[in-house]
């Protein structure tokens, strides 16, 4: 029996806490799949951290994959203990049937979860039970990760903490910096966890707590988060060596599949097998189809995605908003007419934007749209708007702006007069 500190008791209205006011920006995101794969292929549901100044709640989110609107109303639960949860996962190995939500002491809230005839999650109960901590007292726990027979913990100090599935605790020292993301990964004969520090991914035999491999990033970004296969209660490890894949993102508008060699060293390279130019920056990727979270806290889904063929060409907005800024290199010595924003937001609602009200900023500063055109610029069945916007007076916008990639935000009210924004990045030259 797991050691169990303590439970929760809040009171929630309706047996569920709603958000209420701010809308969220979503930190951490995780694709919720039974164990069986008996999901309807029109529906998905995602569990997302979102955070708005009161603290931080467990989103649960079901979406229509053809067009991104929510299929129902979102469920929500309290995450208790401060405003930090860095890692949430869908068990399907340590605890199966629950969402585990990490916080920064290392503690986990475990909510426990059913599924439809569709194979859509729900929520069972409105309170989480609370697991002590696992991790030493003055390390911070940053990323949360599962393998079979083992539950993976990394810190800020560059260590992974391995829990069996018996409760034997054990630190493998990593070293090179903060453990920004953790996944699992078969090799020949056991699940290896593999760590991004510092633009290396590390990999580590729970079974005898030793670090097997450690593999560069040949790109210049920094590697932040990776997440490998998706892993069910029968998976079994390599039988022999063989070279495997794993979807990382940096930072960048890249969204790339690199190679594990099939006999991996210390010292030794990834090898980079796709890259997908997304139009907006990646910090977060989670596998069952691809969500992935911008720096901004939007949440995109390619529903169709799969580690071997690639995008599906579909991008949806499934949790607040983005734009893909063209030119996305804009030279502030040149000249030009105009500065388009093509801007996607949660739940198809592009369509309801006042296009009046657009305008697009940077610091304090604010540029209208000359002119806007809705519709489904990309045709995914996702409302979109396009807006254009005066290409001297954005410049003149950015003109102390560093040079490299900026965030701009594009501002608007919709039609309920209610208000929304997006953002985008761009990079700028001199």
């Amino acid at each position: 029996m797991k050691r169990l500190f303590t439970v929760l008791l809040f009171a929630f209205a309706a047996g569920l806490f709603a958000l209420s006011g701010d809308v969220p920006a979503i930190r951490r995101v995780a694709v919720i799949c039974p164990s069986d794969g008996a999901v309807d292929p029109k529906m998905g549901t995602y569990a997302l951290i979102g955070e708005v100044p009161t603290g931080r709640s467990l989103i649960l989110r079901t979406i229509n994959k053809a067009d991104g609107t929510f299929a129902r109303p979102d469920q929500t639960a309290f995450v208790p203990g401060g405003t930090a949860a860095p890692g949430v996962i869908y068990s399907t190995l340590w605890l199966p049937g629950h969402i585990l939500v990490l916080r920064e002491d290392g503690s986990l809230l475990a909510y426990a979860v059913a599924f439809d005839a569709d194979g859509t999650a729900k929520l069972i109960g409105d309170t989480p039970t609370i697991y002590d901590s696992y991790i030493e007292q003055q390390n911070i726990a940053t990323a949360l990760a599962e393998a079979p027979g083992f539950l993976g913990i990394g810190t800020s100090s560059g260590k992974l903490y391995t829990v069996s599935n018996d409760l034997e605790v054990e630190t493998i020292e990593l070293g090179k910096g903060e453990v920004s993301g953790l996944t699992t990964v078969p090799q020949v004969g056991y699940f290896a966890f593999v760590a991004a520090i510092n633009g290396h991914a590390v990999g580590v035999n729970p079974n005898n707590n030793t670090v097997m491999f450690d593999l560069v990033d040949p790109r210049p970004e920094r590697l932040l988060d990776l997440t490998g296969a998706v892993f069910e209660p029968n998976t079994e490890a390599l039988t022999e060596p063989a070279p495997v894949p794993i979807l990382t993102a940096n930072g960048s508008t890249n969204v790339t599949t690199l190679i594990i060699p099939a006999n991996p060293m210390i010292g030794g390279l990834l090898s980079v097998a796709l890259i997908q130019e997304m139009g907006f920056p990646v910090v977060e990727v989670d596998l069952g189809s691809l969500a992935m979270r911008t720096p901004e806290g939007a949440v995109l889904l390619d529903p169709n995605f799969s580690m071997a063929s690639g995008g599906s060409g579909v991008t949806l907005a499934i949790a607040g908003g983005v734009i893909d800024i063209d030119p996305n290199t804009l030279n502030l010595r040149s000249r030009g007419n105009y500065v388009s924003a093509l801007c996607k937001n949660e739940n198809n609602s592009a369509g309801e934007i006042d296009t009046n009200t657009l305008a697009l900023t940077y610091g304090g500063s604010i540029v209208p749209a000359l002119g806007s055109t809705s519709g489904d610029a990309d045709n995914n069945l996702q409302s979109d708007v396009m807006a254009k916007f005066d290409r001297a007076a954005v410049q003149a916008m950015l003109k102390d702006a560093p040079e490299g990639p900026v965030t701009l935000t594009l501002r608007w009210r919709f039609k309920d007069t209610s208000a929304g924004s997006a953002s985008g990045v761009v990079k700028v030259k001199r």
